[in-house]
């Protein structure tokens, strides 16, 4: 989820026409979303592990390849809570609301994603743990076929893409907060070569690793 602080924000994704919201829910895409703002303004960004946004949405948001209001998505309590984080005055002030909302609302829901599934996704999340599909489906003793379609109806997207997300993820990680230099990025994110880890960032960034590190530098705020 993304959230405008103090202001709208234009958000545009590829193919698709631009559209303006105080907050916004991006679901498993298949391609990047593109966040501009001409007021120099603030947003603030959760990323949730599936299984967990499955506690805060329903199912079909969860699943969506879409880009949606998250006020239209939460209804009257989602159009109440955009308002609060817009209205602002600090990004700290906004992230508690933030927080302060996801654990009322964790605590009135119960938890229903499968337990092999949690156990997976958190598998597939860690890319030291060199794993395969059918080792996955094994140890959990399912086929791999019934295993592929459990965890893609719960979790919104297959095993493989949960891996190269969780790989893209790192790697993204390593490149714009750490400032790492890119060969070394794409060892530690367990890329073949770095061509295999620019196809990753040219399908989720829609742009190469040095564009991605350049476009980032111009957003970073330095605290005096």
């Amino acid at each position: 989820m993304i959230f405008g602080v103090g202001s709208e924000w234009t958000f545009s994704a590829a193919g698709g026409e631009p559209f303006q919201t105080s907050a916004v829910y991006a679901g498993v895409s298949s391609c990047p979303l593109r966040a501009t703002n001409e007021d120099f303004g603030t947003c603030l960004e959760l990323s949730m592990p599936p299984w967990l946004a499955s506690e805060i949405f329903t199912q079909d948001v969860v699943s969506t390849s879409a880009f949606l209001s998250v006020s239209d998505e939460l209804g009257p309590m989602g159009k109440s809570l955009v308002e609060e984080i817009s209205n602002s005055s600090t990004v700290k002030l906004a992230s508690e609301i933030l927080i302060r909302f996801l654990c009322d609302r964790l605590k009135s829901k119960r938890h229903s994603t499968r337990r092999e599934i949690l156990w997976a996704w958190k598998r597939l999340s860690d890319t030291s743990c060199k794993t395969t599909i059918q080792a996955l489906a094994s140890d959990i003793g399912w086929s791999e076929r019934h295993f592929s379609s459990k965890y893609s109806e719960s979790i919104g997207c297959s095993p493989l893409r949960s891996a190269k997300l969780a790989r893209f993820s790192l790697a993204y990680q390593a490149l714009v907060d750490k400032q790492m230099p890119i060969a070394e990025v794409s060892a530690l994110a367990g890329y073949y070569d770095q061509s295999h880890m620019y196809r990753d960032f040219r399908e989720f960034a829609g742009l190469t690793p040095k564009k991605v590190r350049a476009q980032e530098s111009q957003h970073l705020i330095v605290a005096q």
